[in-house]
């Protein structure tokens, strides 16, 4: 699924990883059965096979309504009770100090695609925030990349991070 179209209108995007508005809901039927799975005598194939158990839940950003699909593929929305006051309740129970990505890239003069030429691009996310810059020189890059490295390291909220420059890796940073 790549986008969800919520009853208010937002448009749902589901083209990545760690996203705070989604989820995955289990039955209480399941949960013991799944833990069977992970625990069983094949670990290395049980993640793939315990994702069966599970099915995909959204929160709109907008205005807080779960969208649940069943096993059959019917969609469930659940608006919230207080349109108002509504709380983020697909987002990581560690809540701001659940550790994000951090992401640089530059394609410089080398790139025999036009439209990539000269751009840089930074992409961080994070409970505490995220954000998106395009259209930086190699040196705004090198430099905003570094400071929002230092930044999100320093909070303890960084899970991962990398610069590739012209496809070659000038940092990669993982958090052991």
């Amino acid at each position: 699924m790549s986008k969800i179209i919520c009853e208010c209108g937002y448009v749902i995007p589901d083209t990545t990883d760690y996203i705070w508005y989604k989820a995955r809901v289990i039955a209480d039927q399941d949960f013991d059965d799944f833990f069977d799975e992970i625990e069983s005598e094949c670990p290395h194939k049980a993640p793939s096979k315990a994702r069966g158990y599970f099915n995909d839940m959204f929160q709109c950003p907008e205005c807080g309504t779960l969208i649940i699909d069943d096993t059959d593929g019917e969609r469930y929305d659940f608006p919230p009770l207080n349109k108002e006051k509504w709380g983020k309740v697909t987002l990581s129970c560690k809540g701001e100090k659940w550790k994000g990505h951090l992401y640089g890239n530059y394609y410089g003069a080398n790139d025999i695609i036009e439209y990539r030429r000269n751009k840089g691009r930074l992409y961080w996310m994070t409970n505490k925030e995220s954000g998106y810059i395009e259209d930086m020189t190699l040196e705004e890059l090198r430099d905003k990349y570094y400071k929002k490295f230092e930044e999100l390291n320093s909070l303890g909220i960084l899970r991962s991070s990398y610069l590739n420059i012209d496809g070659n890796g000038e940092h990669n940073w993982p958090d052991k």
